[in-house]
């Protein structure tokens, strides 16, 4: 059966001159869209007795939502755990996870997780230490993440469930924060967290599909009809998450469109993925294997992220994961096995050393290379990616935090050089906009409204911060649409409202593109439909 959404107005975002000649009709039919046009032809075309209706009440309509990086599985999980957001402190998290405890019944020995702390709101500088989280819970295990999710406090307990003492060495990738007896202090940086989250009970194969399809319900809230995710993020055994994606896409069971993005440390685990038929745009329309996922640095609220040049007032450059041989080797082996790849990096070192390594790939055909956040750069920088036709996988919505931190951070002449989309754009770097939820919250309405004002969610700074570098409307929902469709190898399907693409759109309670900007973020979603049909509808 045919179905005819009429009466809308009908953006198909195909160029920037349909921001004045909105559509007002679509014709779907098997996930796919047949026709558009006036309300007059479409309907004196295809009406008739064999034919659904949808009156979309001359509510705006724009192609669906694509988060081009997020952490779906870790958002889902991080809903059972603590909440430490806006914490002050110490006695903050103390009260917290105390009330934790009681209200849920929380015997001795069982693990206490927690997420979302941010020590720029902490009134007295300076991270806890286990002795302070041991007279929290002395009997429990205890794990508390930044809100970056790259340094995580532990107590004494996890410390000695997890086997981490004097002896231990900092892992590949990670550092074992350590007093001036060479004892550790309870913080972990990086994979060092992972010695700790590898003890901690996993999910089984129900578990994680339930988990999952949590996460699927709130992102379609949002609008969202894609994610490009990468759900092996603290995860011990990444088959497990594999498993549950595979039988959810068999049993019909995914609302939403996936990329799985799939995390690696190691050039052994790209070559084991190849062999077991897991390479980059394998699957269906509804799941596919995306690229390598490679870590480069930390992040820049906890001073890990790599620089070029030291901190602000600190004597620290951040820290490289691994090395410019290594990252070469990892992205070699990935794209000889015909994997796409993305690289995680955030500060300028890091993001010039993935540059230098794509810079290298010369017999691959159009690989389309990501540096996921590449928040800190520089022209030379953004120059070279452009002529390696580098994608940069951004998050809009960070500078809603960090704005406030970045100066703190790089100073005030390399603050001009972090979030620099504008400068990006005009470099010719093709721009991906995302959330990395959990670290922020997934909605695109709040991305595309910090692309566009430069502002946090309370209207701050007054101005917007480093105004230069705004994005236009039309550009700003781009990015979250038509530019990761291209990102995954996907344009021909979607990203556009055109004939022949699947019909997976978003309605609006406003004409976002007719809007003062500042009330973008206020905009209501009151559908989000995947191959026609509606994975959610506001109530009315």
């Amino acid at each position: 059966m045919k179905t005819i959404f009429r009466n809308g107005k009908i953006y198909t975002m195909k160029n920037q001159e349909t921001v004045n000649n909105p559509l007002q009709a679509m014709v779907v039919k098997d996930d796919y869209i047949l026709d558009l046009g006036t309300e007059q032809y479409i309907m004196g075309k295809y009406l008739n007795n064999k034919c659904r209706v949808v009156d979309l009440r001359e509510k705006t309509v724009i192609p669906g939502f694509n988060d081009a990086h997020l952490h779906i599985y870790q958002y889902a999980l991080s809903n059972s755990k603590i909440r430490l957001n806006a914490v002050t402190g110490i006695e903050d998290i103390s009260r917290r996870i105390k009330n934790y405890i009681k209200d849920r019944n929380i015997v001795p020995g069982k693990w206490i997780e927690g997420s979302g702390w941010n020590d720029k709101d902490f009134t007295t500088p300076g991270l806890p230490e286990k002795e302070e989280l041991d007279l929290i819970a002395p009997e429990n295990p205890l794990i508390l993440k930044r809100a970056c999710y790259h340094v995580a406090l532990v107590n004494t307990r996890a410390l000695e469930i997890c086997q981490i003492d004097k002896k231990t060495p900092d892992p590949a990738g990670g550092k074992i924060e350590r007093d001036n007896q060479g004892s550790p202090t309870g913080v972990l940086y990086d994979d060092a967290i992972d010695l700790v989250e590898n003890k901690i009970p996993q999910k089984n194969i129900k578990q994680t599909k339930e988990l999952l399809q949590q996460g699927f319900e709130a992102a379609a809230r949002t609008g969202l009809s894609s994610l490009q995710t990468d759900d092996f993020l603290n995860i011990k055994d990444p088959s497990i998450i594999l498993q549950a994606y595979q039988e959810l896409a068999e049993e019909n069971k995914l609302p939403l469109r996936i990329n799985l993005q799939l995390r690696v440390n190691q050039a052994e685990e790209i070559i084991k993925f190849s062999r077991q038929g897991i390479k980059t745009g394998r699957g269906n329309i509804f799941f596919k294997y995306g690229p390598i996922k490679i870590i480069a640095d930390g992040s820049l609220g906890a001073c890990t992220a790599a620089l070029r040049q030291p901190y602000f007032n600190k004597s620290t450059k951040g820290d490289l994961l691994l090395s410019q041989t290594d990252l070469n080797r990892l992205v070699s082996t990935a794209y000889k096995e015909d994997c796409q790849v993305a690289v995680h990096a955030i500060g300028d070192a890091a993001v010039e050393m993935a540059a230098n390594s794509f810079s290298r790939i010369k017999t691959i055909n159009n690989p389309r290379p990501i540096i996921v956040h590449a928040q800190l750069g520089s022209p030379s920088i953004y120059q070279k990616m452009a002529r390696n036709k580098v994608i940069a996988a951004v998050q809009p919505i960070f500078l809603a935090t960090d704005w406030p931190i970045i100066e703190d951070r790089v100073g005030t002449d390399r603050s001009f050089h972090s979030y620099a989309w504008q400068s990006m754009q005009q470099s010719g770097i093709k721009i991906c906009g995302s959330s990395d939820a959990p670290i922020e919250p997934f909605n695109p309405l709040y991305g595309i409204y910090a692309a566009v004002t430069r502002h946090d969610l309370a209207g701050n700074p007054q101005g917007g911060w480093h105004p230069a570098e705004q994005l236009s409307v039309y550009d700003a929902v781009k990015i979250f649409t038509v530019n990761p469709a291209y990102q995954s190898f996907e344009e021909g399907i979607k990203g556009t409202l055109e004939i022949g693409k699947l019909a997976d759109f978003t309605v609006l309670s406003e004409d976002i593109f007719h809007l003062d900007r500042e009330k973008i973020k206020d905009i209501t979603i009151l559908g989000t439909y995947v191959g026609g049909k509606a994975v959610y509808k506001a109530k009315t």
